[in-house]
This record gives structure tokens, sequence and C-alpha cells, in this order.
């Protein structure tokens, strides 16, 4: 098999910087719709009556504020590789769905004022479908 051309490979990187600059010219609105998700969960779980406080309900707290905090700072991660440190810092959606993790009062809360590391390249959509599954495994489902 022949190599490819060099001008074959020029297209291909000014496509991969292409797609590139479209994901972080829209990313701070990405990170911000997905914030939307745990904030529901949680609206879910109070409205569904879950008393987080209870004594049986206290394993399910610690896992879903494990994965809400791991969702969290994994969209952290994103911001500050993409578009810097300050960006992730400051970014208003990504700060309030922090302290609403915070007030869970958990000991393992996410650092709101500190930049992740790689422990939190995660996928923020696989956290989601656990806190999905937790959720109807804990009420009602088999």
């Amino acid at each position: 098999m022949a190599a490819p051309a060099s001008g074959d490979i020029v297209i291909f990187l000014k496509g991969v910087r292409k797609t590139i600059d479209r994901i972080e010219s829209k990313l701070e609105e990405y990170v911000e719709e997905f914030c939307r998700l745990p904030k529901l969960i949680m609206e879910a779980f109070r409205a569904g009556g879950a008393d987080l406080s209870a004594q049986v309900n206290l394993s399910l707290k610690s896992q879903l504020q494990k994965n809400l905090s791991d969702i969290y700072m994994c969209l952290k991660l994103h911001l500050a590789l993409h578009l810097g440190g300050d960006i992730a810092l400051q970014h208003k959606e990504l700060s309030t769905l922090g302290y609403d993790i915070l007030k869970l009062s958990e000991p393992e809360v996410p650092e709101v004022n500190t930049l992740p590391d790689e422990r939190h390249a995660i996928d923020p959509g696989s956290k989601v479908l656990e806190i999905v599954s937790m959720q109807f495994l804990a009420y009602g489902g088999t």
C-alpha cells in the first residue's frame, strides 16, 4: 500500500483543526447544556420523595454525590483543556452546579475553586447512565 500524498495529509490535518475550532467555539454552550442534566437528576431525586438523609438512602446519596462530582469535574476538565483554566474556573453554570453538589453535604465534594487532573478524564454521559440505573434499581426496578 502506497503512503498517502503529503497534500492528503495536509488536507486531513486542516479538517481536524477545523473540527477542533468548531467544537471549541461551542464548548461553553455544550457544557452549559450538559449542566442541566445533573440539576434535573437532583430535582428528580427530591421530587420523587427521596429522603437522601434517611439511613436507608445514605449509600444511594453517597453514590449520587460521587457521580455528580465526577460529572462536574469532567466538564471542568474539558473546559480547562480546550479553553483554559480561567474559563473553567469562571464558567457560571458549571460553578452553580458545583455549589449545588456541595449542598448534598458529603465529605468528598468537588473542589469548586481548583482545576481537575487526569483522574477526571471520564465520559460524563456514562455517569448520567449510572445515576439513572441506580435510581431505577433503588426505586422499583429489577
